[in-house]
């Protein structure tokens, strides 16, 4: 069994600059991060906890706890499309083979001095990837879900803060939500009517890049 002591950040990113006004200014916030997303991060930002994984555990299963830590059971619902990265040495990296040893990364990159202590940071994208609004309805994408999911548009109702994801090609809802019934209804049949134009903004708007351009050019420092 490992114990690590992990460092909690947190950095929300709009219109190509940190806004991290936004955690403590609500009202500003432009709706595509709901409450149950953005309180708990409020809440751990800044803070050093404790998670113990097993000697042999994926760097998936180490998030999988942390993030349970951090947003409970349905972390997964309520935490996509947050990017998590890791401080090697004066840099900021993802991890995008999610099947890597997290004992031997730990032991070579993100802890090499052993000193029992790591950094992550998580950053939520606010604004880019808005697609399309409609009265209630919030239609988003992120931009690193190409590749590993069956294209799909984020549909935030901006009065109840209530997520869904639905298919591109059959207006299916692909995960468990509060989402009302007419909502639900109305939000599919947008998506039908705007099938082309879904399809070409997931095809340039979720490209896969991992590396955080910005950062690396000194654009925006965290």
């Amino acid at each position: 069994m490992i114990s690590i002591k992990v460092r909690i950040d947190a950095h929300i990113y709009a219109e190509e600059k940190l806004c991290d006004d936004f955690f403590y200014n609500p009202s500003v916030v432009r709706y595509i991060s709901p409450p149950k997303l953005m309180l708990p991060l409020l809440e751990f930002r800044g803070k050093i906890i404790s998670v113990n994984v097993e000697d042999n555990s994926s760097i998936a299963a180490f998030e999988r706890i942390l993030k349970t830590v951090i947003w409970g059971n349905n972390w997964r619902r309520i935490s996509a499309g947050v990017e998590t990265f890791y401080s090697v040495g004066q840099y900021r990296a993802e991890i995008v083979k999610r099947r890597l040893k997290f004992k031997s990364l730990l032991d070579e990159y993100l802890d090499p001095a052993q000193s029992g202590l790591i950094n992550i940071s998580f950053l939520v994208n606010e604004d880019a990837g808005e697609v399309l609004t409609v009265d209630n309805l919030r239609f988003y994408m992120h931009s690193n879900e190409q590749g590993h999911n069956i294209p799909h548009v984020h549909v935030l109702d901006k009065n109840t803060y209530n997520e869904c994801s639905i298919s591109i090609i059959d207006g299916k809802k692909l995960t468990d939500s509060e989402f009302r019934s007419k909502d639900l209804r109305n939000a599919q049949r947008i998506i039908k009517e705007k099938q082309e134009f879904m399809f070409y903004c997931w095809n340039t708007m979720t490209n896969g890049i991992k590396i955080d351009i910005n950062h690396q050019l000194g654009f925006i420092k965290y």
